[in-house]
């Protein structure tokens, strides 16, 4: 799978080779992020996570409309839950959460003067790491992941956009069980190059 997504990423890459005399347009978007994702099977007391992270992304337009992203993001939080379940009746602890997602895909776009709305459906992988300090909670596990969302970006310089918002629904198969999930994005992009 790992092999795939690389080639498919090369090929993202190499496209402009492909369009002989057009020069591609090369965009870095960072920002922060908030996500929510699903927990199937469940951890007693633990169904669902909510963290803050980061996203960062690279766009490569090989045409004025279309190209590819390459995307990465990464989330944490520390819910307290009970342990009861484990036989520790009254004791709470904090869990580490940490979710993260590498996603690459197709994405297209519409100038509209100042205002750029895209659209995006990527694939890829995902990993989830739960624990408690005790050691009576360890889960890490990786899985396929895909996702599919969209923004604007309003451009304020000659080579920077803001990305107000970015907002995107994922989905995993962690445990031969679907788990859906979301994030809300917004950060700054640097571009250069074009038609």
């Amino acid at each position: 799978m790992l092999k795939v997504l690389l080639a498919i990423g090369l090929m993202l890459c190499l496209g402009p080779l492909a369009a002989g005399q057009n020069t591609p347009e090369w965009q870095v978007y960072g920002g922060g992020s908030y996500g929510h994702a699903d927990i199937r099977p469940a951890f007693p007391g633990l169904r669902s996570l909510n963290g803050w992270g980061y996203d960062v992304a690279v766009e490569q337009y090989v045409k004025t409309w279309i190209g590819g992203v390459v995307d990465f993001s990464d989330y944490y939080h520390k819910p307290t839950i009970d342990l009861a379940p484990f036989g520790f009746r009254g004791t709470r602890e904090q869990v580490r959460t940490h979710f993260v997602y590498f996603l690459l895909g197709p994405q297209v776009r519409r100038n509209l003067g100042k205002l750029t709305p895209f659209a995006r459906a990527t694939l890829g992988l995902s990993r989830r790491i739960v624990e408690d300090q005790a050691g009576f909670i360890t889960s890490d596990k990786n899985a396929f992941a895909f996702g599919a969302g969209g923004g604007i970006d309003m451009r304020v310089g000659k080579h920077v956009s803001i990305r107000p918002v970015q907002a995107d629904y994922l989905l995993t198969h962690f445990s031969n069980q679907r788990q859906g999930g979301w994030r809300l994005s917004a950060g700054v992009v640097f571009w250069w190059g074009g038609k």
